[in-house]
């Protein structure tokens, strides 16, 4: 059996439980949000120290996870084992776990949660893992949401913390913090705090903890516009916050390889949407691609091209010398700068 987000969402309400779970994909925050709410709907608060054991899976063995599985209930209708980051693939017990699964008591909720870790299932011990998890349970793949989805996301967390955040805010929102929804929920739950009830753009970006990739995109727009204040005030404050170079440049080249797509497609007489659907995995919502285009009006290609270039010296520098890294930003930024005449 296969669960999306809604169909658990359902099942749980139910509360009716199947005997194991293996919850996995790329959402950190959903894996951990919905693992918690199975736990704790399966055992009731007050007997939490009883009947709820969790167990790190770097630490615990097949024989562990099978003690806790067949413990006995105390005072509660079931116990639930909570299993994080567990090597299926790899373990050296997998008989001991198969055997496990063929066999589990009806009073125990066994999660399996790859937080970390992911199961690839490709192995025969693997692969007899996954048969008889499907035969007994269940599995649960919850990937990152889409952008749109993230701003209903924003718009209705905000509301109902009492303040009101329009989705051109929640996408800058996005675009500051990045598309984790853990970072998301912790950064609206303080500018909530903060504006009260309307969030502005100015609240946002007042409050919002920036990504790499957004402080890098101002640097890219303060050099454009040749403001080399703004360009280093941004680098500074990356530096400053312990920011590896590598990071900040790989970061540049990213911006600057979205640009080089953007006039590419655009010199070619095709749309934003073709360049979106030859890299699906990069540009899962048009917000970036559309900066991209915006910004890669200002030089020609053979200008962009040259930027890439000036990285790549800059990367390889970063990479293998030991001379200051702010030296080298400081000469690649200008280079940067002035890519209109190198040209």
């Amino acid at each position: 059996m296969n669960f999306n987000e809604k169909g658990l969402k359902q099942h749980i309400a139910s509360g009716e439980f199947l005997p194991v779970y293996l919850v996995s994909g790329t959402e950190g925050y959903l894996k951990q949000h919905y693992c918690s709410m199975l736990a704790k709907k399966a055992v009731p608060k007050d007997f939490e120290n009883f009947n709820f054991h969790r167990l790190d899976g770097d630490d615990t063995s097949a024989d562990e996870i099978a003690q806790c599985v067949e413990a006995l209930p105390m005072m509660s209708e079931r116990t639930c084992v909570l299993v994080h980051d567990y090597d299926l693939d790899s373990s050296d017990d997998a008989d001991k776990i198969i055997e496990l699964l063929q066999d589990l008591p009806p009073y125990c909720v066994l999660i399996f949660w790859m937080d970390t870790k992911v199961f690839l299932g490709k192995k025969k011990s693997a692969k007899e893992i996954l048969k008889n998890i499907d035969n007994a349970g269940a599995r649960i793949e919850l990937n990152k949401r889409s952008a749109n989805d993230l701003y209903a996301l924003l718009v209705s967390g905000a509301k109902k913390r009492g303040s009101t955040l329009s989705v051109s805010n929640a996408q800058h929102l996005v675009s500051l913090a990045g598309t984790d929804m853990s970072t998301l929920i912790n950064e609206l739950e303080k500018i909530c705090s903060y504006a009260g009830n309307e969030i502005t753009k100015d609240d946002i970006d007042l409050l919002a903890v920036k990504t790499v990739e957004a402080s890098v995109f101002k640097m890219v727009d303060a050099l454009l516009e040749k403001s080399m204040d703004k360009a280093f005030i941004n680098l500074d404050a990356l530096l400053c916050q312990k920011t590896e170079p590598v990071l900040i440049n790989g970061a540049l080249i990213s911006a600057y390889v979205d640009m080089y797509r953007a006039k590419v497609t655009s010199d070619t007489g095709r749309s934003l949407s073709d360049l979106k659907g030859i890299f699906p995995s990069q540009y899962k919502s048009d917000y970036r691609l559309k900066n991209a285009a915006v910004r890669s009006k200002r030089l020609s290609k053979d200008q962009i091209y040259k930027c890439l270039e000036f990285l790549n010296d800059a990367d390889i520098k970063l990479k293998s010398t030991s001379e200051d890294k702010r030296v080298i930003f400081e000469y690649l930024m200008v280079k940067l700068a002035a890519a209109e005449e190198s040209v």
